[in-house]
């Protein structure tokens, strides 16, 4: 058995200690919810990125050809994405603050998704419930069944994208701001 005193001490500076603490900072029961104030670059990329990690690692159980684990890795995946929804949409909504831009901004991005996920929903079933589909063919065939007007309104959201990356790649003001001060 080994003794506490034996291992290694981790280094303050160490990038991905610092990366989890940021995380945890904004799971913390005073951060999970709260959009006012601000969050920095670090901060922000910091939840960000292992939130998607946490969430994408049990996606490796379905490579597992049992319907019951990929059943389980579904359950898993759906928990974290409930659980792990508002921290980081506050922490974009602090993010926004940090560059002095209003947190009701990320509004639009989320409804242009929405509305995107619900026409390509409803256009999808709708074939796939009028027309025969083969089931083998399925991804090039639906390449073609999708008009022009959702290409173009995909595109667009591509383009929104880019410009809430460039956004949260801004750094911060370093004083004071209307939202107040980088914590």
């Amino acid at each position: 058995m080994m003794q506490n005193n034996s291992l290694p001490r981790v280094p303050s500076n160490c990038l991905l200690l610092n990366v989890w603490r940021a995380f945890l900072h904004c799971l913390h029961k005073d951060n999970y919810a709260r959009l006012w104030g601000r969050a920095g670059v670090f901060e922000y990329w910091s939840a960000s990125l292992t939130g998607t990690i946490l969430c994408l690692l049990p996606s490796l159980l379905f490579l597992v050809q049992c319907i019951y684990i990929q059943l389980v890795a579904l359950i898993i995946i759906l928990s974290l994405l409930i659980y792990l929804a508002m921290p980081l949409f506050s922490v974009f909504v602090r993010r926004l603050h940090d560059i002095n831009c209003s947190g009701w901004w990320i509004l639009i991005y989320y409804l242009s998704v929405a509305i995107l996920t619900i026409c390509g929903s409803f256009y999808v079933s709708q074939h796939l419930f009028l027309y025969e589909i083969d089931t083998e063919n399925i991804y090039s065939q639906l390449l073609t069944i999708f008009p022009d007007w959702f290409s173009n309104l995909t595109f667009l959201v591509d383009i929104q994208s880019i410009i809430f990356l460039v956004l949260t790649l801004i750094p911060g003001n370093k004083e004071k701001n209307k939202y107040g001060d980088l914590v």
